[in-house]
């Protein structure tokens, strides 16, 4: 009777295509979007219990415009226990040639923002513990970001997931190439992860992984921080190792970041172009909610290092707060020239130091930017002008007036910018070939009055500087 019932049912699955309609449409109902597929076979085995095999698998897009998915061949081992219970539980599931599209309209609507927010009682509850993606295809369309449609693609595709024994978490192994326009860079993945739970978007999935990242070409993402930081040129290779842990809301991120012959034009803050051949960074990400900390461990490039830390919060605001601090190694001002952010150094100072300050070498302390965007963005203005304070180490200074006076040499002292006043303290060195002191300031640079200088120097003249 049991070997009858196990032909009967084998024969019945056998003829899988009678069903097709009916098995469609169940799929388009639950998706929200038509589904087909070419041939499809079942057999049911002792040794694989039930296993489907489909040829031509299409989901199109929610409005019918296009295709959304596609596969060339599905095949998936089915658990037969979990049907007794109204579950779908793959034990594996093999896709040949996956084509996925995502698409982000003008909008900035994502077209499977349906599915990610689906409720647990319109999910389908399917579960697997095997999945392999082979030579697949993932494009990224987006409209939000520019005028003209922005596409990322990754190819040559591979994906397996495990679920361990004995555990809630899965196994990831994932590997592509990135090709954005003629460019070609390479990604891989690896780690773990636990399913978020149902009544929680996927975003909410927790990830352990590494991440490496090489041939990325910057210049392709320029759109994603041209819109809210003004960076108008942003080129160089991209090659990045890192480690994450958490979900996409909530987590820690440490790594390496190298750009090769990076080039950067932000009027906003530098007056000219930079560039440089190697650009090392090692950093600490850490994001809890709309607040963001990033701990910059080391950024080197030609001569020059610095360390620092970035926090922005209140980010869900309309006028977030932004605090940077930084320090520095000490460097050449006339090496780096370029790489000093001049334009958010307020007006009269940063020119001052620019006109006479033509050499010197220079350490940052202490550096700290603190205030609300709208404040950073109009330092200059008299009730803003406290969210900058620089302390700085100056030695072998120079510092020209004009051509009619002798040149400050050889200076070695501090100098600090807090409030509205640019300080010299105790600034030590020779005035032509005297020796000297200069205690001082360049102070109200953000009023709408003139700005006053003002200078004390105790002076040891040499006859030269008598007869001047």
């Amino acid at each position: 009777m049991l070997a009858a019932a196990w032909f009967f049912v084998s024969h019945q699955l056998s003829q899988l295509e009678t069903y097709k309609s009916s098995l469609t449409a169940t799929l388009s109902k639950a998706l929200s979007r038509e589904v087909t597929y070419e041939t499809g076979k079942a057999t049911l085995t002792i040794r694989q219990g039930l296993a489907l095999q489909f040829t031509g698998v299409t989901i199109r897009e929610k409005d019918g415009s296009a295709d959304w998915l596609s596969v060339k061949t599905a095949w998936a081992r089915v658990d037969l226990l979990p049907l007794l219970f109204n579950r779908i539980a793959l034990g594996e599931v093999v896709l040949d040639h996956p084509r996925l599209s995502l698409k982000r309209d003008r909008q900035g609507l994502l077209n499977i923002a349906d599915l990610l927010t689906m409720d647990e009682k319109q999910r389908m509850a399917v579960t697997f513990k095997k999945l392999t993606l082979e030579h697949g295809q993932l494009t990224f369309i987006d409209q939000s970001i520019a005028e003209k449609d922005l596409v990322t693609k990754l190819t040559n595709l591979s994906c397996r997931i495990r679920k361990m024994h004995f555990s809630n978490k899965s196994s990831l192994h994932f590997s592509a190439t990135l090709r954005e326009n003629r460019n070609e860079g390479e990604i891989k993945i690896d780690g773990t992860f636990r399913p978020a739970p149902a009544d929680q978007p996927i975003t909410e999935t927790p990830l352990d992984a590494t991440l490496r990242l090489t041939g990325a070409n910057m210049q392709h993402y320029l759109p994603y921080v041209s819109s809210w930081t003004g960076i108008e040129k942003l080129g160089g290779r991209l090659e990045a190792e890192a480690t994450f842990s958490g979900t996409l809301s909530r987590h820690t991120a440490k790594g390496t970041v190298r750009i090769k012959d990076a080039r950067l034009s932000y009027p906003g803050v530098f007056k000219r172009p930079v560039k440089s051949p190697i650009v090392d960074i090692d950093y600490l990400l850490a994001r809890e909610g709309g607040n963001l900390h990033l701990d910059i461990k080391r950024l080197a490039l030609d001569s020059f290092a610095a360390a620092g830390r970035i926090a922005l919060s209140q980010t869900d605001g309309e006028d977030p707060r932004l605090t940077v601090t930084a320090t520095t190694s000490t460097f050449s001002l006339r090496k780096i020239h370029d790489y000093v952010p001049w334009k958010i150094i307020p007006g009269g100072v940063g020119d001052f130091i620019e006109a006479h300050i033509p050499d010197g070498n220079f350490r940052l302390m202490e550096g700290k930017l603190d205030g609300r965007l709208s404040q950073i963005a109009n330092m200059n203005q008299p009730e803003n002008a406290g969210v900058l304070f620089i302390r700085a180490k100056v030695q072998n200074g120079v510092f020209f007036i004009s051509k009619t006076t002798p040149v400050f040499q050889d200076l070695n002292g501090t100098l600090e910018l807090v409030n509205r006043q640019f300080l010299l303290k105790n600034v030590q060195g020779r005035f032509g070939a005297s020796p000297c002191r200069v205690d001082g300031g360049i102070s109200d640079f953000s009023l709408p009055t003139p700005t006053v200088y003002t200078a004390e120097m105790t002076l040891q003249p040499a006859r030269s500087e008598i007869l001047w």
